[in-house]
């Protein structure tokens, strides 16, 4: 891992690792739901609040996928994860799958060097050339929290 605006992620369920590199956008979004009644003829410091939800988490961030000869992997593969095409196609068969009970942890070294463990809620690619290039880019998000069981 090079720079110190790298992202790992990681797939808790098979344990394979993505490294997200090129990282911009960091967000880290903290809310609380609330419900707001504001009454007929009151200003807003008149309105009734009422907290009846929890804290949400989400982190957000830009990235760009280029080949450079790195493995993204992080030797977590079969096989190298190198070019762009290799990219998306193993962030997209093993990192971000379709099993609806997984959970992934991510990693930065300046703002959660320790880690923090949720569910990836979005994750977009530009479609370029059909990954022939060596570069594309993309968007990541995950909430923070953990995954029950149906």
């Amino acid at each position: 891992m090079a720079a110190v605006n790298d992202v790992v992620v990681t797939n808790n369920d098979n344990s394979r690792v993505f490294l997200f590199r090129g990282v911009s956008s960091w967000k880290m979004k903290k809310s609380q739901g609330v419900i707001n009644i504001p009454f007929v003829n009151t200003t807003p410091e008149n309105t009734f609040l009422f907290r009846l939800m929890g804290q949400t988490e989400e982190i957000s961030f830009s990235f760009a996928l280029f080949d450079d000869g790195t493995d993204v992997s992080n030797g977590t593969h079969g096989s190298t994860i190198i070019t762009v095409a290799q990219q998306v196609a193993y962030i997209k068969d093993y990192i971000f799958t379709d099993n609806f009970d997984v959970d992934w942890t991510v990693t930065q070294a300046v703002h959660i060097p320790t880690g923090i463990t949720g569910v990836i809620t979005n994750l977009d690619i530009d479609a370029n050339a059909g990954y022939t290039t060596k570069f594309a880019k993309g968007n990541f998000a995950l909430t923070r929290g953990n995954i029950g069981d149906i």
